[in-house]
């Protein structure tokens, strides 16, 4: 079986690659900055307080390798608070191993995660307010990594109050 390198990309937006300062969001974001200076977008949409900006294609960071999509949360008030970066699709095998490559790395940077179910493919290390996961996609599986920032949970929070959801 074929072991693939380690996902530059997903060790980027862990901020393993390229080390990010505090006020500094993956990619060259920026936490709250404003939907009105993030990068031009493959599209927009907009939900309660939430402007959700998805990169795909020639929109992608440049830095975005092995990406099939970028998501930016920016939230009123507050700017961008979340970004989530989500794999090519791999078959599970491959999957399996790019997923345990990121997460030596985050093991690395951070030291052991404070949740992690590696044999289900889960990893959160909350200090850093960092998570990642493996999704089946049909018969292929994706590494998602999301990377919440400072003011997230109250933005969530205000989220849940105007929708109900």
């Amino acid at each position: 079986m074929r072991r693939i390198a380690p996902v530059a990309t997903a060790l980027s937006i862990l901020g393993l690659i390229c080390p990010v300062a505090a006020a500094d969001a993956p990619f060259g974001f920026s936490w709250s900055q404003g939907a009105d200076a993030m990068p031009k977008p493959s599209s927009t949409a907009n939900d309660s307080n939430y402007t959700v900006l998805t990169y795909q294609g020639a929109q992608l960071p440049k830095s975005a390798t092995q990406t099939e999509v970028v998501t930016a949360k920016v939230c009123d008030g507050v700017g961008l608070q979340q970004v989530r970066w989500y794999s090519h699709p791999y078959a599970l095998s491959l999957a399996i191993n790019a997923f345990l490559d990121v997460y030596q790395q985050g093991v690395q940077r951070y030291g052991e995660a404070q949740q992690a179910d590696l044999e289900h493919g889960a990893a959160n290390w909350t200090a850093e307010r960092i998570r990642m996961r493996t999704e089946r996609d049909d018969d292929s599986y994706r590494i998602l990594v999301i990377s919440d920032g400072p003011q997230f949970a109250a933005c969530r929070a205000q989220h849940r109050k105007l929708t109900g959801r």
